[in-house]
């Protein structure tokens, strides 16, 4: 589950350069950067929540294996030192709260930043191919 966690992260990466790739070839009816530009924060903050919520079910379920009567509290006898570090795992790991404020940020500033290197190529493109035909 950590591998899919990590493929969500990363693959957050890339969404809104596939989303400027397939509007460049016209898959997307629409040419308006800020649709475009919005349906990547949704998609990238979807991603990174699902991956919190990943780890945080894998975390919990963790710490839970340790519980060996399943009655949701931990007894002198159940806290080894694995359990221990299970337990601290899943309390010490402020990440999953703060998550949605994080991806919101995240995916606001990055793809700010791809659709802002999107527009200055294509003016500085608009500006070679004019100065090429004069």
């Amino acid at each position: 589950m950590e591998l899919i966690e990590t493929m969500m992260l990363y693959g957050s990466l890339f969404i809104p350069i596939v989303i400027l790739v397939l509007s460049h070839l016209g898959i997307f009816k629409t040419k308006s950067s800020y649709k475009l530009a919005l349906v990547s924060i949704v998609l990238i903050f979807v991603l990174y929540v699902a991956a919190a919520q990943l780890a945080d079910y894998r975390l919990k379920a963790e710490m839970y294996s340790f519980d060996l009567d399943n009655n949701g509290s931990f007894s002198a006898n159940e806290l080894t030192p694995e359990a221990e570090a299970a337990l601290e795992n899943y309390t010490a790991d402020t990440g999953r709260t703060f998550a949605p404020i994080v991806a919101f940020l995240y995916a606001l500033l990055y793809t700010s930043f791809v659709f802002g290197l999107n527009k200055i190529g294509k003016v500085i493109y608009s500006k070679l191919s004019h100065s090429e035909k004069t």
